[in-house]
């Protein structure tokens, strides 16, 4: 649709309507925006946010790139330049369109899924390596026969504990 705009604006004969479509076409890139935007997310939810910078950082490059093709194709300000410059940014929408349609998808990529890990591939051992615990340590720690085993070490708060509030400082008469 925003192409379909783009060459109304480019060949209309008056100002207003000119502004009037330029005005929708805008607008109605809104529509394929939002589904471009949210199409990173349906295809690799762990990877959005660098294909999001990858899309628009190429998109940044060209939005660098027109106004100096632009400028080298509209030197002289006549009608007849603006109207290729339309036709070409309406040509490049359509093309932007055939090749969403016919390449994009919505479906979760299997680049996209984590790889599934074995517990050898993992490398878990039975006490912790990274402790610096010595031999002689683990055999002062042993368990009695028939005890329970004892809990993984915790590398950090896996639990909080609510305390109940303080009471109020007392009143200081000065």
């Amino acid at each position: 649709m925003e192409a379909t705009l783009l060459l109304v604006v480019g060949y209309s004969h008056s100002k207003g309507v000119a502004i009037s479509f330029l005005v929708l076409a805008v607008g109605f890139s809104g529509f394929a925006i939002s589904g471009f935007n949210v199409n990173h997310l349906d295809i690799a939810p762990r990877y959005a946010s660098i294909l999001m910078g990858i899309s628009n950082g190429v998109g940044t490059l060209s939005g660098m790139v027109c106004p100096i093709i632009v400028g080298a194709m509209t030197k002289h300000k006549t009608r007849e330049e603006w109207q290729y410059v339309f036709l070409i940014a309406s040509l490049v929408h359509y093309g932007g369109v055939i090749f969403y349609g016919v390449f994009a998808s919505g479906e979760k990529q299997p680049w996209a899924e984590p790889e599934e890990m074995s517990e050898e591939k993992c490398g878990f051992v039975g006490h912790d390596q990274l402790a610096g615990s010595d031999e002689s340590e683990m055999e002062d720690e042993a368990e009695p026969p028939g005890a329970p085993p004892a809990p993984p070490p915790s590398y950090g708060a896996t639990h909080s504990t609510v305390q109940p509030p303080r009471p109020p400082p007392p009143v200081r008469d000065y």
